[in-house]
């Protein structure tokens, strides 16, 4: 599939994973629309496509009851909400629905398929099996 003047939006675009696509991407011929903390309208046109691919592990190797009330709601505010709610906008905002067509593409990690290797995994691990269930069911 060639990605030359597509509208693909990344989240999660400024660092790890999701920057070295970005860069990929834009080799591609794609046109991109980088998110790197927070949702934007795209002014564009309609998105073609979603890497979804925000993801935060904060306070690690601390066990959850030693993590910040704050870090708790920050994770779970982007791999959760965030993730949710930027499939949502490029689906309804995005045009997708509309259309009947679109890439939504999941970046996680695969520390959502097994147990966490070490006790402050506990929120990163619990919200990247959130995006795992979460996108099963689209796909359904």
């Amino acid at each position: 599939m060639s990605l030359k003047n597509m509208n693909v939006l990344v989240m999660g675009a400024g660092i790890g994973i999701g920057a070295a696509i970005t860069r990929r991407l834009a080799q591609e011929g794609a046109n991109l629309i980088l998110l790197l903390t927070h949702r934007a309208q795209a002014e564009s046109g309609p998105i073609d496509a979603l890497i979804n691919n925000a993801g935060l592990a904060l306070g690690a190797p601390a066990a959850f009851s030693d993590l910040k009330i704050r870090g708790v709601v920050t994770m779970t505010g982007t791999n959760i909400n965030g993730y949710m709610l930027a499939t949502y906008a490029v689906l309804n905002d995005g045009g997708m629905r509309e259309r009947g067509k679109g890439t939504l593409l999941k970046v996680t990690s695969t520390t959502a398929l097994d147990d966490p290797p070490f006790p402050g995994e506990s929120i990163y691990h619990a919200t990247r099996r959130f995006q795992e269930g979460f996108t099963d069911a689209l796909r359904t």
